[in-house]
């Protein structure tokens, strides 16, 4: 809530962003939900519910990012991701144009303009 707060009195636009598919392998198999491949889905519940409170901009990268990673084999994982969490550039990229992807699509409300043109 600080960072909100403060945000606010900068009459800055807020958004939460959840966090990235890890990369699918047995060592993060845990902090993943088995159905959606969304990484700490504990985490990424709660940002949705402090956003749909607060009524400021929910951006779900980690659903976003899991179906792209679930479409993935090995090899072209390997072409991402460095280790099971840090991206390469080239994954870096992919996972920055789905950002502005889903900003285009989300219901902005003033300020829409500046955030697409980033």
């Amino acid at each position: 809530m600080r960072y909100i707060d403060a945000a606010r009195e900068k009459q800055a636009y807020c958004v939460l962003v959840s966090s990235i598919a890890l990369r699918s392998c047995p060592q993060t198999e845990q902090m993943r939900d088995s159905d959606s491949g969304v990484s700490f889905p504990a985490y990424r519940e709660e940002m949705r519910k402090l956003a749909q409170r607060e009524q400021i901009l929910f951006v779900d990268m980690g659903l976003e990012t899991a179906e792209h990673v679930r479409a993935l084999n090995e090899e072209e994982l390997a072409q991402i991701y460095r280790d099971e969490a840090h991206l390469l550039d080239c994954g870096a990229q992919i996972f920055a144009e789905k950002f502005i992807a889903a900003l285009r699509k989300a219901p902005l409300a003033p300020g829409k303009e500046i955030l697409i043109k980033l």
